[in-house]
């Protein structure tokens, strides 16, 4: 007899930095969405004219640092400065991983995620666990993705796929 995949998503083992945050029951939830990354726009080009170079150098250089400490500033208020990294399993329609507080069957909680590249993307989740295991003096929780968009599923996809070509190009 063959063996059916139930699955509907590809899936890969990782190490991401995550957080879950248990929510209160409520009547609706909010829609998972995409934290904009860069923050600010960048400063680009030299400007036309009379110019003092060296000063313009300068003042780019602070601009830079200024847009650092913005972006940290930012991150740290919608909550993502210190989501720590965590083995992850993930899918586009859900992720499992152990966590410090528990969680029941049911539960739903606001998922912190952040999938790494040269301009890493910041995604607010939500999911409901479906299944936990105990791990030690932590829970391995598995939550089901929802609320989610299109557009936040294909950015996870693209990711998936993208590692899993990685690791058989590594091969």
């Amino acid at each position: 007899m063959r063996r059916v995949e139930k699955r509907a998503y590809f899936r890969i083992s990782d190490m991401l930095q995550v957080e879950a945050t248990k929510l209160p029951p409520m009547e609706v939830y909010p829609a998972s969405r995409v934290i904009p990354y860069p923050l600010w726009q960048p400063m680009e080009g030299v400007p036309e004219g009379d110019l003092d170079l060296p000063l313009f150098r300068l003042l780019q250089s602070i601009h830079q640092k200024l847009d650092l400490i913005l972006a940290h500033l930012t991150l740290e208020k919608i909550g993502f400065a210190r989501v720590p990294y965590r083995e992850v399993n993930l899918s586009a329609g859900g992720i499992r991983f152990c966590v410090d507080q528990p969680f029941e069957v049911g539960d739903v909680a606001e998922i912190h995620l952040v999938l790494p590249a040269v301009s890493p993307v910041y995604l607010v989740c939500y999911g409901r666990v479906n299944r936990w295991e105990a791990k030690g003096e932590a829970r391995e929780v598995a939550f089901t993705f929802f609320n989610m968009d299109q557009g936040i599923t294909s950015v996870l996809e693209r990711y998936i796929l993208q590692r899993q070509r990685q690791a058989i190009n590594s091969l």
